[in-house]
């Protein structure tokens, strides 16, 4: 499942839509949490929404794939 995200998150870094962010958060200890990702999505062009950033973090299960991650 690590492996799956390693290669996901090389992908995304690689190639994502221009103003979108997605990362793994980051543990106390300052390493990194695979299992935890902050993302931001920004608002689409012409819509009320349009100058906003909206916060989410993605929380994978072990069992990533078979189980989405949860987002809140």
């Amino acid at each position: 499942m690590l492996t799956r995200l390693n290669m996901e998150r090389k992908n995304w870094r690689k190639s994502h839509p221009f103003g979108f962010v997605a990362k793994p958060a980051k543990k106390p200890d300052g390493s990194v949490d695979m299992l935890k990702w902050n993302c931001e999505i920004p608002g689409p062009k012409g819509t009320v929404w349009e100058a906003g950033v909206y916060k989410l973090q993605m929380e994978f299960p072990f069992d990533y794939p078979i189980r989405p991650p949860k987002c809140e």
